[in-house]
């Protein structure tokens, strides 16, 4: 329905629709909407086209159900919206069914199809996507139903209707109430630090909330809870650090959400295990190696978390002397809780997709694997639960994985600097357990929302609530523009999201885009825009032939690209966002009200080898966050990030 007129003969060539209608003769179906292409394949059609003629709000236009075994499920007849075209039948095409006005007088044909040799050709008088009104086609309950029943019997399949409606729960009785009192509670939500000196035995530490850490010779620790006669942590390995060795190739569309832009080794270091030191309410295991020194430490704590209690226990290391470059750390270790049930993680990319539970019975193989920014793991057992959060935004992931038939659950997260030289140090990572049963959906999301919320308060960041968005589509008319944007204030959409194709972040200010945003703030609300986030599109237009210092470099001294076509811009450059920040102040006092940062999950990993060090994007992300919230301006992007708006690319 985009296609110029004028390039429909480039298309519909005569020796293509010649072996299309070989295609239908030999037994083929062939099914044409209303945006078929007028005056170039009329001989396969089975009406005569005239004029697409439009809907008004104050006709009532509806279609017969076709009298098939087919369309049994359509109840009553089917609403016409927005634009048909003007069809009759011509020669011997049968009308399965035509579109009425109020007075129940044919107007136009809805559905028609004839046969050609052993096939048919069939036209449905709708337009399936792209809507140009608010009543669409598209809204009416049924469509995706019809649009299968055309294709069906075009076909001459069966479909199973069940898959396509969503069967509508019984109405409940109206109950009259009189007068109803409510009280709204705040969840407690927190962590508290235990306080009190840790107890040294030899290698063994107990804290003051009782949880009790046991290193082995070689340095390994085992962690055991109060009350329990084993440990639920086991064989929790010496922190491992990676190094870089290049960049990532990004060769697959779906890897816009991992947060790791490098590839890293890990580094084969042997520690020695040199004893355990108390400082106040922490204990630090010491490790020493070649050119090496590394402190692991532990401290306990509690965690109320909407009316549950937890004791829990978080590590973190200090790296004090290393020769390497630092590219991150990973934690490696075993679970082994009494009856565990399910692991939950909620994901964007990887499968499979959304809030999900992971068998951890070891009756099958599962894994948890995820890069898609959820900062915290949850296992839920037969009476108890178990959760892991970092307490820091960092760039992150997490994981946890059973064999089928192993015996215990392997718990692996990882934290990622970029290139980093010591003395370096990680924030503490917790983990947690509290007798009991799930509690529903209760625990996952209270401790969603108390990640969400401590996280964005470390980063200095307010949150702001996300509201609807009305949007509108690339072939409206200016007063159909008007029209969508007027309607969507009145209903109360504080946010309208124009077309924005993709464009040079220099074009977000540009003078047609600026209009775009004037012209929505003066019929009553803001715009919603899309951006490239911290990559430039092809050449790169004016950024890159201008400033090329602010790319990111890979390990040969080449601009990075993601894909091996997108220039990567290096957020930690402060000219970048010096420069950036003015071209979005002016298109948020022109009227732009939310910004959507395409990749922008991906850039809070991305690592500059252009620069002898290079921390990784994260930390700088959180500076243009501020800008926005600063600027009473919502911020999303692509993949999940907890520090930003909950809208994540699906």
């Amino acid at each position: 329905h985009m296609i110029p007129e004028a390039n429909y003969a480039k298309i519909f060539t005569p020796e293509r629709i010649a072996q299309l209608k070989a295609y239908v003769e030999a037994g083929g179906n062939i099914l044409f909407t209303r945006c078929v292409p007028a005056g170039v394949i009329d001989e396969l059609l089975p009406v005569e086209l005239g004029d697409d003629s439009p809907v008004t709000d104050d006709e009532t236009f509806f279609a017969d159900v076709p009298q098939s075994e087919t369309y049994q499920g359509i109840p009553g007849k089917i609403p016409v919206y927005q634009i048909y075209k003007e069809a009759a039948p011509k020669g011997d095409a049968e009308v399965l069914s035509w579109i009425r006005d109020a007075n129940d007088n044919r107007v136009s044909v809805f559905i028609a199809r004839k046969k050609i040799g052993s096939g048919t050709v069939t036209f449905f008088n709708v337009q399936k996507i792209m809507p140009t009104q608010i009543r669409a086609y598209e809204n009416w309950a049924y469509n995706s139903l019809l649009f299968a029943m055309v294709v069906a019997d075009s076909a001459q399949c069966k479909i199973q209707t069940d898959h396509l409606l969503k069967p509508l729960e019984a109405i409940p009785e109206r109950v009259e109430i009189a007068e109803a009192d409510a009280s709204v509670v705040a969840p407690e939500l927190g962590i508290t630090d235990a306080q009190g000196a840790p107890e040294v035995s030899g290698n063994t530490v107990v804290f003051a909330n009782g949880i009790k850490l046991a290193a082995a010779e070689n340095g390994t620790v085992s962690i055991t809870w109060p009350g329990k006669d084993k440990p639920l942590v086991k064989d929790c390995k010496i922190p491992q650090l990676n190094y870089s060795k290049k960049q990532k190739v990004f060769d697959s569309a779906t890897a816009e959400a991992v947060d790791i832009k490098e590839d890293v080794s890990a580094a084969d270091i042997q520690w020695k295990f040199e004893g355990i030191e108390v400082s106040g309410n922490e204990a630090a295991l010491k490790y020493t190696a070649p050119e090496s020194e590394m402190k692991w430490i532990f401290k306990a704590g509690k965690l109320a978390l909407d009316g549950r209690a937890f004791e829990g226990i978080a590590d973190r290391i200090e790296l004090l002397k290393s020769p390497l470059l630092v590219s991150g750390v990973s934690f490696l270790s075993e679970l082994d809780p009494d009856d565990p049930l399910y692991a939950h993680r909620n994901d964007c990319y990887q499968g499979p997709r959304g809030y999900t539970a992971f068998d951890m019975t070891g009756k099958t193989d599962a894994d948890t694997t995820s890069f898609s920014g959820q900062p915290f793991e949850m296992l839920v057992c037969e009476n108890g639960l178990y959760i892991g959060n970092r307490s820091y935004p960092e760039s992150c992931s997490t994981q946890m994985s059973r064999k089928k038939n192993a015996p215990t659950i392997a718990s692996r997260h990882g934290m990622g600097f970029g290139r980093i030289k010591a003395p370096l140090a990680t924030h503490y990572f917790w983990r947690w357990y509290a007798d009991g049963p799930e509690r529903g959906h209760n625990d996952y999301l209270a401790m969603y929302h108390f990640m969400r919320s401590m996280l964005r308060r470390q980063a200095g960041l307010k949150e702001l609530p996300p509201y609807p968005v009305a949007v509108y589509g690339y072939q409206l008319r200016p007063e159909e523009k008007d029209f969508v944007i007027t309607s969507a204030a009145k209903a109360g959409y504080r946010f309208i999201y124009p077309p924005n194709p993709e464009s040079p972040i220099e074009n977000i200010t540009g003078e047609k885009n600026m209009a775009v945003y004037d012209n929505i703030r003066k019929l009553g609300a803001r715009s919603h825009i899309w951006t490239a986030g911290s990559y430039v599109q092809g050449d790169g237009g004016w950024i890159i032939n201008n400033h090329p210092e602010w790319f990111v470099k890979d390990e040969n001294g080449k601009i990075f690209k993601y894909f091996k076509k997108y220039p990567v811009i290096d957020v930690n450059n402060p000219e970048f966002y010096q420069w950036y920040t003015e071209v979005l102040s002016k298109a948020i006092s022109g009227g732009v009200g939310w910004v959507y940062r395409d990749m922008d999950m991906a850039a809070s990993g991305t690592v500059n080898y252009g620069l002898p060090e290079s921390p990784n994007g994260l930390q700088s992300q959180i500076k243009f966050y501020k800008f926005f919230h600063d600027h009473d301006c919502r911020v999303s992007i692509e993949g999940m990030n907890p520090l930003v708006i909950d809208e994540y690319w699906f």
